[in-house]
């Protein structure tokens, strides 16, 4: 007799092999994997209740230390139960509509429906991640600092796009600008001579099947190039300029929000979820549908090393938003540093473990100069996971 421990991934298929009365398998299935879900800043009268509630279903609520004892306003609390756990709980909540918990029921509910995010494109093609999708970057400046990306002209794009096509590239990300630390800022005029004739020549070429995002934080931008052809706006400052917004309202253009503020506090994980969070709600009560919006984590934008590393840590909880995640990763100095290697040609290894990484994670969207190594990898761990 030997035990073998299995992964929750792969509960289901052992399920399947037991050969299980099919009306039990929904109830074993959610039975069989804790989901640890936190909350920040619960009222300590709404803390005690979830542990005590949690408790009763048999599963547990880890809240602050004085949080019995109403020494202090709040807690953050981690919930720590099965779907079983969860469906008892939730079913005692509709009767405890006070302290706040009713919006904790709400958040939690919303949550365990694990709707699939979905993007919609102006043209109304709906674009869904059933796996990894894969962008490629094409920088059409002098300066990028991973050199292999830069491409003088219109010929060299092509060039670019078309190996991306034969690798399996999703998307192409157009960027006119640097946002490398220290670059120097470009003008719009010519942030849009680099940009539009790239665009245009790929969308003539290619039809309307290639997905196109235009990398700016720029209103101007981001117009010109949807009307050339760009399906996404891709913009790291979150639409800092007054004006994305009614560009947005106006193409019903997809977005992407990515955090890029500087760190205020000491939980990252925190702040990078409420900004994204916040911003995105924004949006949507200024009319922009939810499926419009995609959220980046910001990896090496205003963070440090271990910030940068916590995010990576943490990328599967920011699924828990209910917006595709798109990550950055690729080549970046967070590789560098903790590979030492300074130079970003030589980061390719670093950069696939991230890509690794971010599948097992249910990322939506993978940012990389190398199609052809990350989309192999990808397929590698799909094949390994669906079989």
């Amino acid at each position: 007799m030997f035990v073998l421990p299995i992964e929750t991934n792969n509960i289901k298929a052992e399920i399947d092999k037991i050969n299980v009365h099919t009306g039990g398998k929904a109830i074993m299935l959610g039975k069989g994997e804790i989901i640890p879900l936190k909350l920040y800043a619960v009222r300590t009268p709404a803390a005690n209740i979830l542990k005590q509630e949690m408790l009763a279903a048999g599963g547990e609520c880890v809240v602050h230390g004085d949080s019995i004892t109403c020494k202090i306003q709040s807690s953050d609390i981690l919930l720590l139960g099965t779907r079983k756990h969860y469906k008892l709980l939730l079913y005692k909540l509709k009767f405890m509509n006070y302290f706040g918990l009713g919006r904790v029921a709400e958040a939690v509910e919303e949550y365990l429906k694990g709707l699939a995010p979905y993007t919609l494109l102006a043209n109304g093609r709906r674009v869904d991640y059933q796996g990894s999708r894969v962008m490629g970057i094409i920088n059409t400046t002098p300066d990028s600092f991973n050199a292999a990306s830069r491409k003088a002209d219109v010929e060299q794009v092509l060039n670019t796009v078309a190996a991306m096509c034969k690798a399996g590239v999703d998307i192409i990300d157009i960027g006119g600008e640097s946002t490398r630390p220290g670059a120097t800022p470009v003008a719009p005029e010519e942030e849009l001579q680099r940009v539009i004739p790239a665009i245009e020549a790929i969308r003539a070429k290619y039809g309307q099947e290639l997905l196109i995002s235009i990398d700016t934080y720029r209103a101007s931008t981001a117009k010109a190039a949807l009307s050339a052809g760009a399906d996404i706006v891709n913009d790291v400052s979150a639409c800092a300029d007054p004006k994305m917004l009614q560009v947005l309202l106006d193409s019903k253009a997809p977005i992407v929000l990515m955090h890029s503020e500087p760190m205020q506090t000491n939980d990252c994980v925190q702040e990078v979820a409420e900004f994204l969070y916040n911003k995105a709600k924004g949006l949507e009560a200024a009319g922009v549908s939810k499926d419009k919006i995609i959220i980046d984590i910001g990896i090496g934008f205003n963070k440090d090393q271990t910030q940068n590393l916590v995010l990576l840590k943490y990328l599967r909880s920011f699924q828990g938003l209910g917006y595709p995640v798109l990550l950055g990763a690729s080549r970046k100095r967070v590789v560098g540093n903790a590979l030492d290697l300074p130079q970003a040609q030589d980061r390719l290894s670093g950069t696939l473990a991230i890509t690794a990484h971010a599948q097992r994670a249910g990322t939506q969207i993978i940012r990389v100069h190398d199609v052809v190594e990350n989309v192999q990898i990808i397929k590698m761990l799909e094949a390994i996971n669906n079989v």
